[in-house]
């Protein structure tokens, strides 16, 4: 048995480790390619929930947030609303209570204004 090897095992040796080292960097490229497009999918999706988040908390304001923002936006907080309806509704009942008395006037007997003791 001879101790060299054959020139084509040799070469078939020398081309398949050429070819190696040659496709390497097509290799790494495109294994770094598939890593950042893998990386901005992720983002992506990330960002997708980051925003489905900011969206139901918006659309999920509570009864405190609201009268918050009413009262930034209107000036016009819970208690100042409540004293305005109550005016508004006593300015009603003045205005109901004098057509009453214009209806009674109105009328052939006298109305009754008071309580008799």
């Amino acid at each position: 048995m001879s101790d060299k090897l054959e020139s084509s095992v040799v070469d078939a040796v020398s081309n398949a480790n050429f070819k190696n080292i040659a496709e390497a960097g097509a290799f790494y490229s495109g294994l770094s390619m598939r890593d950042a497009v893998e990386s901005q999918r992720r983002m992506s999706v990330i960002a997708d929930q980051a925003v489905g988040a900011l969206l139901k908390q918006y659309n999920e304001i509570d009864a405190g947030e609201a009268l918050a923002l009413v009262k930034a936006n209107t000036g016009y907080d819970k208690a100042s609303q409540m004293h305005d309806l109550n005016r508004t509704l006593a300015s009603f009942g003045a205005t109901l209570g004098a057509i009453q008395m214009s209806i009674k006037t109105a009328q052939t007997t006298n109305p009754q204004t008071g309580s008799v003791g």
